[in-house]
Parts: structure tokens; C-alpha cells; sequence
């Protein structure tokens, strides 16, 4: 549920643009015909040629930016790494994970999500839920989910169309963890990993000593409670990173009572690693349909055989995203 705050910001935010891009539009159609005619208007009256110059340039920056925003970085998909050093794997373990693809409001096509996946030569695909959107069609999403080419297969329901994403893994061979958990095991890793819908808690689970405890659920609002009950890993999506990150007030839109904490990236929280996707799609009753400074994203986390990472485990959810993961 959003809050009246966020509301207001968000109605706010949504004017302050439909102004701004209506205000660029009047000013460069203003000074297009200022120049064709080379009359001068009453509003530029006395005004010195540089003033006018800034006032047009200004607003075609507006338009650029909004197109930018828009069009390119929405498409500019990214693949963000995380290596995970574990005591209880001996082999390295590949995992893709994607999130939040809200089909079709995404403008990356599903062709390229499923080159950009299957380039990572993936063991295991996770998916953390909200793929389709209202209106969208399950049965494409589940199409470029069977193209993936993983060992396993896995994903949780979102919050938007748990439905849709029920159909597109059932139509892409996609393994539904609703409240359920599976154990996966390879040469030299066992992955028990437990999948979490809208009404379990990471408490209902035993955990196997031998093998590494992953969580995959779709928000973050469940870190305090995975790193009480044990688990090592922790991975999610929904927060969209905020999809409009100003330096000023990266987080200003990222959904959840936990999203502000965990936005994106990776954090540590006790013994436990949260890895937090940007997601691919966007969403539109929030925020306008655009993304600023927070690209699309594909995670791939591998997990490693090591001791536990070097961090200082007395900064606990500490965002540690951009600066930890390696991007292509």
C-alpha cells in the first residue's frame, strides 16, 4: 500500500513533469518561430540573446532528458555480477536471477532477455516474481522462460499478477515455489532452496547443516526474519531500485517499509547476504514510465568456494550494490 506521502510525491512528481515537457514543448516551438519569422515575442522582449538562448536550451535539455529517461536507458540492459564466497559449496555455482520484468512494460525485448540470460551459461535460473503485468500475455513471458537454458529452473509469485506469473512458469517449465522448497544438487554444491509466497514466513522451514540455505521471495520486507531463522542467501526484487534515483534522494521511490534500507545491491545482515535486483519493466501508478540512473537489470551471482566474505560485519544493511557488483 502506498502512503499518503508517497502518494502526494508521486501526484506531485507526475504534474512537475507533464508541466516541464509542455512548458519545453511551448518554448522551442516559441523560439522555432521566432526564428522563421524573426519577429521577436513579448515575452523575450528586452532580453538579452543569451537569455533567450539559455531559456530554449533549457528546454531542449528537458526533452532530451525526458526521452533519455524514457526510450534509451529503459532499454540499456545491464548485467550486474555478485560473487558469494560460501563454506558449504566445493564447485562454483552460477545463478541468474531476474525480477520484476511487468510485461510489456518493458522496453528491453524478451529475445535479448533471453540472449543476455543464456550468454551467463547459468546452472540455475531464479526468478523473484511480478513478470506480467495486467493485461499482459503470461504465455510470451513463458516463452522466453523455456528459451533460458538452465539446469533448474525456479521463481516466487509477485505482488501485482500472482496468477500471471503462475501461467508463465507453467507455460516456460518454470519450477512455482509458493511456500515451498527444494533441494538442488550438482557436482560438489547442495542448493536447499526455499521459495516464499504471500503468506509464509522463512521461520516454517528446516534447514539442512550440509547444504546452503537460499531464500528467493519477492520483496525484501522478509530480511530481519531469513537472517533470524539462518539462511545464508537472500534474493529479491520489487524495489525497482527506485527506477527515478536522484543523487540527491536515490531512494525517494523505492516501494516498502524495507525498501529504503534495501533498494538495490547487495547488503549484509548478520551472518546473511541480500542480493536486491533493479528488475527489467517499469511501473507507472508510482512513477512515470521511465527510468533515471537505474538501469534494467540481469543479476548473476556466483557462488564460490571460500571462506565467508570479507566485509565488516558491523555494518549491517549497509547498500554495498553499485560499488560490489561488476557490470557489463
Amino acid at each position: 500500500m502506498l502512503s499518503a506521502i508517497q502518494i502526494m510525491v508521486a501526484a506531485g512528481m507526475a504534474l512537475t513533469g507533464l508541466f516541464f515537457v509542455g512548458l519545453s514543448v511551448y518554448l522551442l516551438g516559441r523560439g522555432v518561430w521566432l526564428w522563421r519569422t524573426g519577429k521577436c515575442s513579448s515575452v523575450f522582449a528586452g532580453r538579452s540573446p543569451l537569455f533567450v538562448l539559455s531559456v530554449h536550451g533549457f528546454a531542449l535539455v528537458l526533452l532530451i532528458s525526458y526521452y533519455y529517461a524514457s526510450r534509451i536507458e529503459p532499454a540499456t540492459l545491464v548485467v550486474s555480477r555478485y560473487e558469494h564466497g560460501s563454506q558449504k559449496v566445493a564447485e562454483p555455482v552460477r545463478i541468474a536471477l531476474v525480477s520484476d520484468l511487468l510485461w510489456p512494460s518493458a522496453v528491453v525485448s524478451l529475445e535479448e532477455i533471453r540472449k543476455r540470460i543464456n550468454a551467463l551459461n547459468p546452472q540455475v535460473l531464479l526468478v523473484a516474481g511480478d513478470m506480467v503485468a495486467n493485461g499482459g500475455d503470461p504465455k510470451e513471458v513463458g516463452a522466453m522462460l523455456r528459451g533460458v537454458a538452465a539446469g533448474w529452473k525456479m521463481g516466487c509469485v509477485g505482488n501485482h499478477w500472482p496468477e500471471g506469473d503462475r501461467e508463465a512458469y507453467e507455460a516456460g517449465g518454470v519450477e512455482t515455489l509458493e511456500d515451498r522448497d527444494v533441494f538442488l544438487r550438482g557436482r560438489g554444491w547442495t542448493l536447499h532452496v526455499t521459495g516464499l509466497g504471500r503468506f509464509g514466513t522463512p521461520s516454517d522451514f528446516d534447514h539442512d547443516e550440509k547444504a546452503l540455505e537460499l531464500l528467493l521471495t519477492h520483496t525484501p520486507e522478509r530480511v530481519p526474519e531469513a537472517a533470524a531463522a539462518g539462511f545464508e542467501l537472500y534474493l529479491c526484487g520489487h524495489t525497482h531500485g527506485g527506477q527515478v534515483r536522484f543523487p540527491f534522494a536515490p531512494n525517494l521511490f523505492v516501494p516498502g517499509k524495507l525498501g529504503w534500507l534495501y533498494p538495490l545491491g547487495r547488503h549484509y545482515v548478520k551472518d546473511m547476504t541480500v542480493i536486491v535486483t533493479k528488475g527489467i519493466g517499469m511501473l507507472e501508478k508510482r512513477i512515470p514510465r521511465i527510468r533515471f540512473m537505474c538501469n534494467p537489470e540481469i543479476c548473476l551471482v556466483e557462488i564460490t568456494p571460500a571462506g565467508p566474505p570479507r566485509v565488516e560485519r558491523g555494518k549491517e544493511g549497509g547498500e554495498t550494490g553499485n560499488d560490489a557488483a561488476g557490470r557489463e
